[in-house]
């Protein structure tokens, strides 16, 4: 389980990612442990909201982080495929 301290350098990350203008990429430098943070990004409806998951974890200190976001980044609509 995360502690506070890092979800909230966690959620600065992610929050930081969303705002970026172009797709950020999978693997990121771990902002707790300098090792190897790797991020998904999704698409997906809860009732008639339309939200982005982003799943986090870092294969040297081992943290999970899992956020929903009502905030669409742009570069995740453009690559949305319609089914």
């Amino acid at each position: 389980m995360i502690r506070d301290k890092e979800y909230k350098i966690l959620s600065a990350l992610i929050t930081k990612l969303l705002e970026s203008p172009a797709h950020p990429g999978e693997i990121h430098e771990c902002p707790i442990c300098g090792g190897h943070l790797h991020l998904t990004f999704d698409i997906y409806w809860r009732g008639n909201r339309k939200l982005v998951g982003i799943q986090g974890w870092c294969e040297e200190c081992d943290l999970a982080i899992a956020v929903d976001s009502a905030n669409l980044p742009s570069w995740l609509i453009e690559n949305e495929v319609l089914l």
